[in-house]
């Protein structure tokens, strides 16, 4: 978002009797320093840590957005993640780099930029991930009725290789990982094509049936349930702070929100948060400004309510009718030009 460590050797001195004009030789140093401005902090506190999150170094964000700091990360490890305000950005660290770093929390993806020993790796990560966020529509490859989704895959396969290649004296290390992941892509989707598969199926088992009930609360601490809403369609949002993509479906549907005031559907959005994310949850409720509904689920993930929907990634859009039956489990987004089409034809 591995394995090998490739050990940075120390360069030591001979104990033995020598020249006294030779130039002493420094040893290499055995941790990481790391240093930058974040032009609009979201909070205190930037995070590093690895997938698994068996690694965690947090590092203290000044007021002005300065920050500076050293780690020392893990031997057997290379690819770790920043957090800051929610959003995550991969990295690529071994100890001995010395990095400066600048982003703008109002474009995060697009502003990563770093600078000194590590800056090439780094960069090359930051630009690779707008690439795929502009070139991959995972959604799209594994939906079930997509035909072309092989070919895609190839030109996608193709053009990351064009982009590595293009990059030269990265680390060796970085290229072996980034050939790994090409070479794994076409299998991933195709593992997530038959996961998608077996959900649409169980979702088919759901359509015109009750909905599933909740019992979640509101940031004020409200308990609402399925039979609040009824009378009217809901629109379900499943989301969470920490998910780009659940965050930036939220303009499209603050504009139906606006659009269907008054209309015949409610809108709400569902967090799967964990609970020691409360805060997190509703502050970024009001930076977001999201006016309609929101609850946080009880059990995150293993809530029923999701666990019964089959949610195992977010976001999911789910449609209810005034009844409480289920119209689509996994309805279109709020960004999907289609959505007014199927409200216009349900009379919403």
């Amino acid at each position: 978002m591995k394995k090998t460590l490739l050990y940075l050797p120390l360069l030591t001195l001979v104990a033995s009797c020598s020249n006294p004009s030779t130039p002493e030789v420094k040893e290499q140093k055995n941790y990481i320093t790391f240093s930058g401005t974040i032009t609009n902090p979201k909070g205190d506190e930037l995070t590093i840590l690895d997938p698994s999150e068996t690694y965690i170094k947090t590092i203290k964000v000044n007021e002005d957005g300065t920050f500076s700091d050293t780690l020392k990360v893990v031997d057997s490890i290379f690819t770790y993640y920043f957090s800051h305000g929610g959003e995550y950005s991969k990295m690529f660290l071994k100890n001995g780099y010395d990095l400066t770093f600048k982003i703008n929390t109002d474009e995060f993806d697009e502003t990563v930029h770093y600078d000194g020993v590590g800056a090439k790796e780094n960069n090359y990560l930051a630009a690779s991930s707008l690439f795929k966020e502009s070139a991959v529509n995972f959604s799209e490859l594994i939906a079930v009725d997509n035909l072309n989704y092989e070919e895609q895959i190839k030109e996608i396969t193709i053009k990351q290789s064009e982009r590595l290649n293009a990059v030269s004296d990265l680390d060796a290390k970085l290229i072996e990982i980034e050939k790994e992941e090409i070479d794994s892509f076409a299998k991933e989707v195709e593992e997530y094509r038959t996961s998608a598969i077996q959900k649409a199926e169980k979702l088919a088992t759901l359509i015109g049936k009750p909905s599933p009930n909740f019992k979640f609360k509101t940031p004020n601490g409200e308990e609402k349930t399925l039979a609040d809403f009824a009378g009217k369609y809901l629109y379900v949002d499943v989301w969470a702070t920490w998910c780009g993509p659940c965050k930036a479906e939220i303009p499209a549907l603050q504009a139906l929100v606006n659009k269907y005031e008054g209309k015949n559907i409610t809108f709400l959005s569902i967090s799967t948060d964990k609970q020691e994310k409360l805060e997190e949850w509703k502050n970024m409720i009001i930076e977001k400004e999201m006016t309609w509904t929101q609850l946080i689920a009880d059990k995150d993930w293993t809530s029923d309510f999701v666990q019964d929907y089959f949610i195992n990634s977010i976001p999911r859009f789910i449609l209810i009718d005034p009844n409480g039956n289920v119209v689509d489990p996994d309805v279109l987004r709020p960004s999907n030009e289609k959505l007014v089409a199927l409200f216009d034809e349900l009379g919403i």
